[in-house]
């Protein structure tokens, strides 16, 4: 594997108190090599999207330490969580969580902004050749497509030029043409800026893209899959390991 830039050792995470109390995350172990594009795959409550969102410092683990390149992400503080995020880590929701008062262009350079950096207009240019979204800088988010507001996020993710892509089920809410489409750009770009992508899905043909696919249940991961491997390969493994 290449140098190590997400690393996550004994991780254990769970919800509620007392006897309502839920382990969802128990003994989680997973490194990301620098540029690697690896699927996270398992059913629903398994903790794929909990350990993407520890990973991203918005939740804590209750044990167990996880580190992004060099710096103790699972020990940071809010303030310094929230700064480390914005300038190290592009994150790709389901739900795209663009803000609706924004064009295009100011959705894309927000990192910028609430970081008091100038706004690189030449990077968004790049972006938006990148992401197929030419000529909309200047648009409202609701003037587009589920598959167009997908784009933005992901060029909003990479503005920073992170060392590191969380996507939490990113063709969730797409039709098949439009999740098609994100799931080619997000290889090419793994390729074409060189940063690592770690995805969360529950769809084989989107996990076909990744060169290591990770099967988890309850709690951990107990198989891991080398690609290149095709969407009924996967679905194979994942009813095999998973169930």
């Amino acid at each position: 594997m290449a140098n190590t830039i997400l690393k996550a050792s004994g991780i254990f995470h769970s919800y509620g108190k007392a006897t309502a109390k839920r382990e969802v995350l128990k003994n989680f172990s997973l490194s990301v090599g620098e540029g690697e594009f690896v699927a996270l795959m398992g059913p629903s409550g398994s903790g794929k999207s909990t350990f993407l969102h520890l990973a991203a410092a918005l939740l804590v683990p209750d044990s167990g330490e996880i580190t992004i390149g060099s710096t103790i992400v699972s020990s940071l503080n809010d303030s310094k969580a929230t700064v480390f995020r914005r300038r190290n880590i592009g994150i790709v929701f389901q739900s795209f969580n663009l803000v609706e008062s924004l064009n295009v262009a100011e959705n894309i350079a927000l990192p910028a902004k609430l970081d008091g950096r100038r706004v690189d207009r030449d990077r968004i240019d790049e972006l938006l050749n990148e992401l197929g979204l030419d000529g909309m800088a200047s648009r409202r988010v609701n003037e587009l497509s589920g598959g167009e507001r997908q784009r933005v996020a992901i060029a909003r993710a990479l503005y920073l030029n992170p060392a590191i892509i969380l996507a939490d089920e990113p063709t969730g809410n797409l039709d098949q043409k439009a999740a098609c489409q994100i799931r080619e750009m997000l290889v090419e770009l793994n390729k074409r800026e060189k940063c690592a992508v770690l995805l969360v899905t529950h769809d084989p043909l989107m996990a076909s893209s990744a060169g290591r696919i990770c099967f988890l249940k309850d709690g951990a991961i107990v198989k891991e899959l080398e690609g290149p491997n095709g969407a009924e390969e996967i679905s194979s493994a994942y009813l095999e390991y998973t169930r």
